[in-house]
């Protein structure tokens, strides 16, 4: 019979029982590829960090029909088969190998080794790294609980104070968000929780961030609660002030990430019409893929057999070389990812759109396709305030909303040298990206939300007519 306390002292869990893992892998909400059956699923590699309690990272392959394999990181713990059913990856007889990161009551373990920058393994290993040193990290922490809403990584929150984010699905190289957080640390830039250390498997099979622990804002409201809840509550002129600082504030983001000169990482490059062109075919490429497929509905009536118009707007785009700097940016930005706390936004998670390879998402890019984002954000929150709330949003406000927040950005961004030159191509690239956005919405919320599809629609004829 398996011993699985054997296995966690042999530092070995490969004998894991693979369809067990299988399911426990398939049926999380950070799994990303539930349209592909799983045909193996295997621990590859084991490092134990802990030995009271017992606790092992663990990196799984997942393999599929078509041959394909992803990568993902599980935080493994011995216990008495008696823990949440719902954590436990295998049990066998009066043991089960449970997942510690679902289940957080020895995760100050972790906590413990960024503090110390404790190392783990010989090759490869597991490092962990303190990024402000072992007196911010005094006393460790108690009463851990789930973050929630995530869907592609899992986070615990520690008293209310400290933030440890694991990332799920693993790929070479340094996560995004780390790279970042740490640039702007050395930077100084204020408007982001601190980053507080990270933790990196090193070696075979993958050099690649396993987590990272960040300062928690404890009391902040992100964005769409703060929009959504003024909407619903008639006070949508006076939440227009906080639109356009979180405007200036993002404006100050890409002010500091263009500021580097050495880092070839993060070094400003200028913006090529070919860069540009690349996009307009990929958007080409979505356009035909989505309104092939259009359902028939009245909802839709307003776009259909408008592809030749998208593609209309696509060449329409200024062919010209003065298309401003691409730098790094956030990526992913919407009022979700802004945080309102003591009268100031915070910018939170940094990896960009996880479902993109993290090569892609590392790229440098037009800081205008932030700005879309949040465009793009504040029109949904109309949108989604008077669907399911029925709140009578005044027809002017997202109107008003978007020249809040570009007011608060351009007064910021517009002697970086970041802009196009004229106003008139920063509208047309800063369009371009709206559109973008618009159709990934359309084709999301038809699969997904048929209920939502207005919004995108609406967007999507505006854009169209020049009218955003």
């Amino acid at each position: 019979m398996t011993d699985l306390r054997a296995m966690f002292d042999s530092g070995d869990l490969g004998g894991i029982d693979e369809d067990a893992l299988a399911a426990f892998v398939s049926d999380r909400r950070w799994y990303g590829s539930r349209d592909q059956t799983i045909t193996r699923a295997a621990v590859i590699d084991t490092i134990a960090i802990s030995d009271d309690p017992a606790l092992a990272i663990a990196l799984v392959e997942v393999g599929f029909h078509s041959g394909a394999h992803e990568l993902y990181q599980l935080m493994l713990g011995l216990r008495p088969a008696d823990g949440p059913p719902e954590t436990t990856v295998w049990s066998v007889g009066a043991d089960d190998v449970y997942e510690a990161f679902d289940d957080p009551r020895h995760l100050q373990v972790v906590v413990a080794h960024i503090r110390s920058s404790a190392t783990f393994g010989q090759d490869p290993v597991v490092e962990f790294r303190s990024a402000v040193g072992a007196d911010r990290l005094d006393p460790i922490p108690g009463h851990p609980h789930p973050a929630g809403r995530e869907q592609s990584n899992t986070s615990v929150v520690f008293d209310d104070r400290m933030i440890l984010k694991c990332y799920r699905r693993l790929e070479p190289g340094i996560n995004p968000e780390v790279e970042v957080l740490r640039f702007l640390a050395a930077h100084d830039f204020a408007h982001t929780p601190p980053l507080l250390g990270w933790f990196e498997h090193r070696g075979p099979p993958l050099d690649a961030t396993l987590g990272m622990l960040q300062h928690y804002q404890a009391g902040a409201q992100d964005g769409w609660e703060l929009v959504t809840a003024a909407l619903r509550d008639g006070r949508s002129d006076q939440v227009l002030p906080a639109i356009e600082r979180l405007g200036a504030v993002t404006g100050h983001l890409h002010a500091t990430l263009a500021a580097e000169r050495t880092d070839p990482a993060f070094v400003p490059e200028e913006v090529r019409p070919e860069g540009l062109a690349l996009m307009s075919a990929a958007l080409d490429e979505l356009t035909n893929d989505v309104f092939a497929n259009l359902p028939d509905d009245p909802i839709l009536a307003p776009i259909a057999g408008r592809a030749d118009d998208i593609r209309d707007r696509l060449r329409g785009v200024s062919k010209s070389t003065g298309l401003g700097r691409k730098i790094r940016v956030h990526g992913d930005l919407h009022l979700g990812q802004a945080l309102w706390g003591d009268e100031e936004w915070h910018l939170i998670d940094f990896e960009g759109e996880p479902a993109r390879p993290a090569t892609e998402r590392r790229r440098k890019r037009s800081p205008l396709r932030d700005v879309a984002g949040l465009l793009r954000s504040l029109d949904y929150a109309a949108g989604a305030t008077r669907l399911h709330s029925g709140a009578d949003v005044p027809a002017h406000w997202v109107s008003a909303a978007r020249t809040a927040l570009l007011d608060g950005y351009f007064a910021v961004v517009e002697s970086t040298g970041l802009l196009p030159p004229t106003s008139a191509v920063t509208d047309e690239v800063l369009g371009l990206y709206e559109l973008e956005k618009a159709v990934y919405e359309l084709r999301y919320e038809i699969a997904h939300r048929p209920g939502w599809v207005a919004i995108p629609v609406a967007a999507i004829d505006a854009l169209l007519e020049g009218t955003p």
